[in-house]
């Protein structure tokens, strides 16, 4: 059974006047956040704060890179084909990248 997943795609520090994507991991102010809502970025906190959301709330555990045979829960989040992706409906183990 293929299972579809949406990418998650990692952006480095978040910057302002950048365009942010539904999905986009930036690095803020030492915390890692996702991205809840498309937006070109500003450089005010509060806004910031509107539109990502820490990565820790949701229950996302980094996994490093994908890997064959290695089991994987709801939440863990793995690189692979240059793309992050995340188990989001059941935990399985690893077998073949879409």
């Amino acid at each position: 059974m293929a299972i579809s997943a949406p990418r998650i795609n990692y952006r480095n520090a978040h910057a302002p006047n950048t365009s942010y994507q539904l999905g986009d991991i930036v690095d803020w102010n030492g915390e890692r956040r996702i991205c809840a809502s498309a937006h070109t970025s500003v450089a005010d906190p509060n806004v910031i704060n509107s539109y990502f959301i820490h990565t820790g709330i949701l229950g996302l555990t980094e996994r490093g890179v994908w890997a064959a045979s290695t089991a994987n829960a709801v939440g863990d989040v793995v690189t692979a084909s240059y793309a992050r992706w995340y188990c989001e409906e059941f935990a399985h183990v690893d077998s073949v990248v879409q």
